[in-house]
């Protein structure tokens, strides 16, 4: 019976595990974003655009993003040229994508004002299911933060966002003022103390730097609230503050780029930085792989741009390598940790066997002692001995079953995983 309430207990886990990995997966919504068309802006911010909407997508954690180069191999193999392509013809490269949306969009911008239009399709029967417009008289830089993220929330189906409301602001000071700042990877003319006011609420990493004194933060700022932060300059390192174009890229510090990482630093990012050259590996899916030898000045904060040149064909085959490398490394992950579990359920089994092992001979002992010959005393130790010899067997049984599937399980996730 204790065998088989613990078999049971660990069946019910698995199920329940499982059920709960696929209600998680179903519950996202299958898409595709083809790069925004742009009018009147360059073709390169047209694409940063859209990154960034991906991004912003992916965050709301209610769909599950086509990555942008497997877009773009689906566009080469067909010979669908972006800048003709209508619906129909996005409708018909999510059906090839198999995907359950497709997204489709264009920003223009007029005198100084950019319109953002978005569509949502659906690919089963072509029909628009949702449509967002942003007018916004502002800087580039706004429309890629404010404008993507108010979009993709919209899309997703949350409260729409106020260009009013979605912003905070913080108050920096220095026990030394006149520290310049940067502000998520980005250096600024600001001077502490100073008032960051239109702060787009979220989280963000502050850095103050003066001379070879520095010092970072990392808060979260909450929309219409105020925040004070008092930073200590200290003496370290040199900062690199690296930042990519399109942004969100991998960033991997002396280290390759190989199928065993999972991911690298995301920029924009701030890394401290010593005497001597290093090298920089950065990844981005739909982008050449870039590798960067740099060596610091160690005269002050130092900026580096990365412009990412867009995949091409010969860098292809080793990108949806490591993607796929990734996929079974988390595929090793999942099926590695049940795995785990049954094992040591196992060896728990295998131990209460040996204890009744152990019992069924103290009973034989006592069996064959001249004291108990018949009677009901005899009767009763000679059932006790059958019981515990027959509950060893059947819990020894049970862990060489269970030791077997939680072997071969481990076997074959840690082989995905590395």
């Amino acid at each position: 019976m204790f065998m088989y309430t613990i078999i049971k207990t660990l069946a019910v886990l698995i199920v329940a595990t499982s059920l709960s990995l696929a209600q998680s997966s179903d519950q996202k919504t299958s898409l595709a974003v083809l790069d925004f068309t742009g009018r009147n802006i360059s073709e390169a911010d047209a694409v940063t655009l859209s990154d960034r909407f991906r991004f912003e997508l992916l965050k709301t954690n209610k769909f599950s993003v086509m990555e942008r180069n497997h877009m773009n191999l689906i566009f080469q193999e067909q010979n669908f040229q972006r800048s003709e392509c209508d619906e129909t013809c996005a409708v018909e490269a999510g059906q090839i994508a198999a995907v359950n949306k497709i997204i489709t969009g264009a920003v223009t911008k007029f005198g100084k004002i950019y319109t953002v239009n978005i569509r949502m399709i659906d690919v089963a029967t072509g029909k628009i299911d949702k449509e967002t417009n942003n007018d916004c008289e502002c800087k580039k830089e706004k429309l890629l933060t404010f404008i993507m993220k108010d979009a993709a929330l919209k899309m997703a189906g949350f409260k729409e966002n106020s260009s009013n409301d979605d912003f905070s602001s913080v108050k920096v000071i220095t026990n030394i003022p006149g520290a310049s700042l940067i502000i998520d990877g980005n250096p600024t003319d600001k001077k502490t103390p100073v008032t960051i006011d239109s702060l787009l609420s979220g989280k963000h990493a502050i850095v103050a730097t003066l001379g070879n004194l520095h010092a970072k933060t990392v808060f979260l700022s909450e929309k219409l609230k105020s925040k004070e932060l008092k930073l200590d300059l200290h003496e370290t390192g040199s900062l690199l503050s690296i930042i990519t174009n399109p942004a969100n890229a991998e960033i991997f510090v002396k280290k390759k780029i190989s199928q065993r990482h999972i991911s690298g630093i995301s920029s924009p990012s701030v890394i401290q930085t010593k005497p001597d050259e290093f090298t920089l590996n950065i990844f981005k899916p739909g982008y050449n792989d870039t590798s960067i030898t740099f060596k610091s000045k160690h005269s002050g904060p130092e900026v580096l741009f990365v412009d990412l040149d867009p995949l091409d064909s010969k860098h292809s085959n080793k990108q949806m390598t490591i993607l796929r490398h990734r996929k079974k490394s988390k595929t090793g992950m999942i099926i590695s940790i049940p795995s785990f579990g049954i094992s040591c359920g196992a060896a728990y089994l295998l131990y209460r066997s040996i204890n009744y092992y152990d019992d069924a001979e103290d009973y034989k002992r006592l069996l064959n002692s001249s004291e108990l010959k018949s009677g009901s005393a005899f009767d009763q130790i000679m059932k006790k001995n059958r019981d515990a010899a027959s509950s060893g067997d059947n819990n020894k049984t049970a862990a060489i079953i269970l030791g077997s599937a939680g072997l071969l399980g481990l076997t074959a996730g840690l082989t995905l995983y590395f």
